[in-house]
């Protein structure tokens, strides 16, 4: 009868691990299982792994996912930061052809002054020559109405003293008539 017992038990206990076997399929990702707990692998492969393990993946798991999205973050600010950037030498290079524009018609301009001022110095020169020939001729005559003034003062001094000869050499025979009149 205890072989019979013995065997009834061992019935009982198989059939008992026979309900409390939990299966792993292939689509199950993760199962958790406690001590003394059996499971029925129906997938190609399974791995095991403690609780302390687990939660040592699980926590690198979570710094795997900021890691993410702080990648993420960073993506869409360096993103923003290149439109920015792109923008900004959109904006330098319209500055640089409108620097080059300002340049070359400040070059023109410059050179289209300084032709203008060649010529105002070309006439001016010809204008001084003319007015030192003027000048010239000026002083030319300058000099000899110096002479002319000089010969009609002369001429002046001449006839005054011959006007004044005269009105002595008159008052002379003046008195010498009457002089030979009253005698």
């Amino acid at each position: 009868m205890k072989a019979l017992f013995f065997i009834w038990t061992l019935c009982c206990c198989l059939s008992a691990n026979a309900l409390q076997l939990i299966p792993f399929r292939s689509e199950d990702h993760k199962l958790k299982v406690h001590h003394m707990d059996s499971v029925l692998i129906l997938a190609d492969s399974a791995y095991v792994i403690s609780g302390a393990h687990a939660q040592l993946i699980n926590g690198k798991l979570a710094e795997l996912h900021g890691a993410y999205d702080a990648h993420a973050r960073l993506l869409d600010v360096n993103a923003v930061l290149l439109a920015k950037v792109m923008e900004i030498e959109r904006l330098v290079l319209q500055l640089m052809q409108k620097m080059h524009e300002d340049q070359e018609l400040m070059t023109v301009r410059v050179n289209a002054l300084l032709a203008e001022l060649d010529g105002h110095i070309w006439q001016l020169q010809a204008t001084n020559a003319h007015l030192d020939e003027q000048n010239i001729a000026l002083q030319h005559q300058l000099d000899a109405m110096e002479q002319t003034i000089r010969r009609l003062k002369r001429s002046i001094r001449s006839l005054w003293w011959r006007s004044a000869l005269q009105k002595v050499l008159i008052g002379l025979v003046g008195f010498g008539v009457g002089v030979m009149v009253s005698n």
